[in-house]
C-alpha cells in the first residue's frame, strides 16, 4: 500500500471516528433518508474530497524545492497568471458550448456536432495543465510576500508556509422536489464527468425518484 493510500486511510479513519463520538444522530441512516436514496445513483460518481486534500499535499511538497516563480520578474509573474485566467475563461466558454448542444432538441446529431468543441475543450485542459504549476508558485510567492509586507512574517517567512494548489472544480448536482422550490440536495460529482455522464445522473434520479434534477458548475471550492 502506498503512502499515499495510507494517508487517506488514517484521516478516513480519523474523520469516522470523530463523527461516532461527537454525532448526536441514529447509529444507521434511515432508509427512507431523502439523501441516501439520491446518492444510490451518485456514490460512484462523487468527487472524493479526502483523495484531493492528500494528492494536493502530495504535489505540492514534491514541486516546493523548484521555486520556479523566483525565476521570472514581477510583469512576467502577472502576465502568468492572466494568460491561466484566460485559459480557464476559455474552457468555461465551450463547456457553455457544449452544453448547449446536447441540451438543443433540434439538433439531430448532437454527437457530432459536439466532437470539435470536445477537441478544442481536452487541447485547452492540456494548456491549463501544463501552465497550473508555474502560475501556483507564482502566486503562493505573491502571497507571501504581501503577508511579509504587512508585518505577519516575524521570522521571516510564513508560517506555515503558503502552498497553492488548484485543479479543476467538481460539478454540482442540485436536487430539488417537482412541486415546490427546495433544494433537497447539492452533491459534488466528480471532475472528469462529460455532459452525457450528467444527462444519465440526471434522468436516472429524475425518472425513480420523480425529482427535479441539474448538473451545474459552481464558482469555487476550498479546503484548507
Amino acid at each position: 500500500m502506498s503512502w499515499k493510500k495510507r494517508l487517506k486511510y488514517a484521516i478516513q479513519s480519523l474523520f469516522y471516528l470523530l463523527v461516532f463520538l461527537f454525532a448526536l444522530g441514529p447509529a444507521v441512516v434511515p432508509l427512507n433518508d431523502p439523501k441516501e436514496k439520491i446518492r444510490a445513483f451518485t456514490r460512484s460518481d462523487e468527487f472524493d474530497y479526502v483523495e484531493w486534500t492528500i494528492d494536493a499535499i502530495g504535489t505540492k511538497f514534491g514541486r516546493s524545492p523548484l521555486k520556479t516563480a523566483s525565476y521570472l520578474n514581477r510583469e512576467s509573474q502577472r502576465q502568468v497568471v492572466f494568460d491561466y485566467l484566460s485559459l480557464v475563461e476559455s474552457i468555461q466558454l465551450a463547456e457553455a458550448e457544449l452544453n448547449l448542444i446536447y441540451t438543443d432538441p433540434e439538433i439531430e446529431d448532437p454527437e457530432s456536432q459536439a466532437e470539435p468543441v470536445r477537441q478544442r475543450l481536452d487541447d485547452l485542459s492540456r494548456q491549463r495543465a501544463d501552465l497550473a504549476p508555474l502560475t501556483e508558485s507564482v502566486l503562493q510567492q505573491m502571497v507571501a510576500v504581501t503577508v511579509h509586507q504587512l508585518g505577519f512574517t516575524p521570522v521571516g517567512q510564513p508560517i506555515p508556509p503558503v502552498l497553492y494548489h488548484s485543479t479543476p472544480l467538481p460539478w454540482a448536482l442540485i436536487v430539488s422536489p417537482r412541486d415546490r422550490i427546495e433544494q433537497e440536495a447539492n452533491i459534488s460529482l466528480a471532475v472528469s464527468l462529460t455532459v452525457e455522464d450528467h444527462i444519465q445522473i440526471e434522468d436516472q434520479i429524475s425518472d425513480a425518484l420523480d425529482y427535479s434534477t441539474l448538473v451545474v458548475p459552481v464558482g469555487g471550492i476550498g479546503t484548507y
